[in-house]
């Protein structure tokens, strides 16, 4: 490199003018495609795992986007270049995860990502675990799922009533770990929707 770059300032400089000039030629390659350069989002397909294990959803997944051309290594190895999951080491795991599993079976490497709205879930969940007032609704939503949930009388009771008032009975969910923000607006629907039912239920 010789002694005009031996010395934090100037190399750095020289480190820029290296990015600066790759990036212009990756911007030239990118303008200079013959694809539009439009965003396509596809439903690969939905696959019935054999196995809830890392071989059975990497299985699933390569049955999966085979519906979509991706037949043969050779297609994927030029498509893939990247893979989104949650964060179970089932997924994500470093030495036996899907993504890890992925990777080796390319031969090149890929990147694996953390889903944002997992990571998004998890936040919240983290955020309101220690509300007082939060953690007595999630109580109360699930008294009285399960209150309905373990009694088949108390489901045919709300059934009865519903039909006198001409009215139809919802499910009632519960109010899950994940998917907590989901799962909280389907309870409190449930609940809006059957509340006169339940009344006269109790």
């Amino acid at each position: 490199m010789g002694p005009n770059y031996r010395n934090d300032k100037a190399c750095r400089e020289f480190i820029d003018s290296i990015a600066d000039n790759a990036k212009q030629t990756l911007a030239a390659e990118i303008f200079g495609a013959k694809d539009s350069g439009e965003i396509k989002t596809q439903l690969a397909d939905i696959v019935e795992l054999t196995s809830a294990a890392a071989d059975g959803v990497l299985c699933a997944l390569e049955a999966g986007i085979t519906e979509v051309g991706l037949k043969d290594i050779e297609s994927r190895k030029q498509k893939i270049v990247g893979c989104n999951f949650d964060g179970s080491s089932v997924n994500m795991g470093k030495h036996n995860g899907v993504a890890t599993k992925l990777k080796q079976k390319l031969g090149h490497q890929i990147v694996p990502s953390h889903c944002v709205a997992h990571n998004l879930e998890l936040a919240v969940l983290d955020a309101v675990g220690k509300n007082v007032k939060i953690r007595r609704f999630n109580e109360t939503m699930n008294s009285i799922y399960w209150y309905y949930h373990i009694s088949a009388k108390q489901r045919r009771g709300l059934h009865e009533i519903a039909e006198i008032f001409n009215e139809e009975a919802y499910h009632f969910s519960g109010v899950k770990q994940l998917r907590w923000i989901a799962s909280k607006s389907g309870a409190v629907e449930a609940v809006q929707k059957n509340l006169t039912e339940s009344q006269y239920a109790i």
